[in-house]
Order: C-alpha cells, then sequence, then structure tokens
C-alpha cells in the first residue's frame, strides 16, 4: 500500500476537497519530494498534501516507538571501546539485547547515540524507527496489523490537532487507539462463542 492510497481515504474522511478534487493525488508520477518548494507554493492542495504528509509520518513513527516496534539485528564491531548507533542501517531508536558468541552481554553503556562497550564483534538486537515516507512511498504495515483504515484515523488525528478541531481529533484519536488494541490481540486469542444447535 502506498502512502498516497492512504491519504486519499484520509482526504475522504475529512473532506478535504482541495486535494480530492485536485489532479496531484491521482498524479502517480506527482511526489512530494522537496518540502522548500512545496511551502513557498501558493497552491491550497499541495499545501494540504504536504501537511498530510507530515500528520502520517509523526504516526509512522509513533506507531513503531509506541505501539509495534520494528526489530532487526545487525552484527557490528566495536574499536577503541565505542561505536556510534547513528551508522546503523536503520534510524536507531532503542537497544533490545545484545550478544557476543551467542552470549547475552548485559553491561554496555549509551550516551548520545554512542554505545560503550569492549572492543569485538557483537550482534546487536535493536527497534528503529522508519524513515519518512513520501506520496509514492510502499508503507509497512507492521506484519499487517495496520490496514489503510488505521493508518487514515491516525493521520487524520494529527491533522485535527494541526489545524485546531480538538473534538474531532479526539474522536479520531479513540477511534485510533481502539484499532490499535485490536490489531495487538492475538488472532489464536480469540474465542467465539459456540453454537448450539437445538
Amino acid at each position: 500500500m502506498k502512502l498516497r492510497e492512504v491519504i486519499k481515504l484520509s482526504s475522504i474522511m475529512l473532506n478535504i476537497d482541495e486535494v480530492l478534487n485536485g489532479d496531484k493525488i491521482y498524479d502517480e508520477s506527482y511526489d512530494l519530494i522537496d518540502e522548500k518548494s512545496i511551502n513557498t507554493s501558493n497552491s491550497v492542495e499541495e499545501r494540504n498534501l504536504n501537511l498530510l504528509v507530515k500528520c502520517f509520518n509523526l504516526v509512522y513513527t509513533e506507531l513503531a516507538t509506541d505501539y509495534f516496534p520494528l526489530i532487526t539485528m545487525e552484527t557490528i564491531k566495536i574499536e577503541n571501546g565505542s561505536f556510534n548507533l547513528n551508522n546503523l542501517s536503520n534510524i536507531f531508536y532503542k537497544i533490545v539485547k545484545i550478544e557476543c558468541n551467542d552470549n547475552l552481554v548485559d553491561k554496555f553503556d549509551i550516551y548520545d547515540n554512542i554505545l560503550y562497550l569492549k572492543n569485538g564483534e557483537y550482534k546487536i538486537v535493536y527497534a528503529y524507527t522508519p524513515v519518512k515516507v513520501s506520496l509514492n512511498s510502499e508503507l509497512n504495515t507492521f506484519n499487517g496489523k495496520i490496514s489503510d483504515r488505521v493508518f487514515a484515523y491516525g493521520l487524520n488525528k494529527e491533522y485535527c490537532f494541526i489545524s485546531g478541531l480538538y473534538s474531532e481529533a479526539e474522536s479520531y484519536r479513540t477511534k485510533f487507539e481502539e484499532c490499535l488494541k485490536s490489531a495487538s490481540v492475538l488472532k489464536h486469542s480469540i474465542k467465539l462463542p459456540k453454537r448450539r444447535w437445538n
């Protein structure tokens, strides 16, 4: 699923006519890459699209840091007693575990994204935040847990807060959080009532 599909759905829910009646959201060749040119644009459609993309990126990061962590593993080499976590393949958020020769390492320090540990090779398992997305970006659906509707509720929540529509923002926040609770419930733990045929 691409971000532009979520933004179309959000624009329908929020009734943002400038986006729905414009041509940019339907033009697959159009993307928002350079924020400076958009911010100085006189087009209400482009400014709305830019704001919707920014709101989505806030929600995308919120999902990864507060609800469904994105976890990966990398092998790193510590030299001179430290490793800059900014050099990892993804945007570092927090350590899950560190292993050396299949043994768990429990003594290490992190200050200002610098990992301090004795020299050697380590497997580091860490949570990361997703990179910012643009209109044509494919979205990570957090292992299929987040649908376009849930993304749209989160986007709408941020958009309404920023626009000063506080009661609408609260309504979307409630819908968003209820969907996240449902998404976090393990499907096999749901017990359906047994039917009795008499």
